[in-house]
């Protein structure tokens, strides 16, 4: 989905989009076993730049394929524990112009009794 103000900056912001699913097409054909739940694609990165943005949300705790991939892209997972029952998993790099996250979740152990 894109929002914008006018047609160009749809038509900006879809060609963004579009830039970025190519770019997770890449990466899947480099990572075939990366364990994917879902793929996010959008024209801004968040931050008020505009670079395109993909998220790879991977299956809860995998933890190890996170940080497997982070080693081949030369970069660090970082861990958040602000996540109600869980802790967040998170690499990013840049991949022909695109910021890249790579997200899974761990669950907390405790909370399953």
């Amino acid at each position: 989905m894109a929002t914008a103000t006018t047609p160009g900056n749809l038509l900006a912001d879809a060609e963004r989009s579009l830039t970025a699913a190519h770019v997770a097409e890449q990466i899947l054909t480099q990572h075939p076993t990366l364990p994917i739940e879902l793929i996010h694609a959008c024209g801004t990165d968040g931050t008020g730049s505009a670079a395109p943005l993909l998220e790879l949300v991977l299956v809860d705790g995998a933890t190890d394929a996170i940080a497997d991939w982070a080693r081949a892209v030369n970069t660090d997972v970082t861990v958040d524990q602000g996540y109600l029952l869980s802790a967040q998993h998170r690499a990013i790099a840049e991949i022909d112009g695109v910021t890249v996250w790579v997200t899974t979740y761990e669950h907390d152990d405790e909370s399953e009794d």
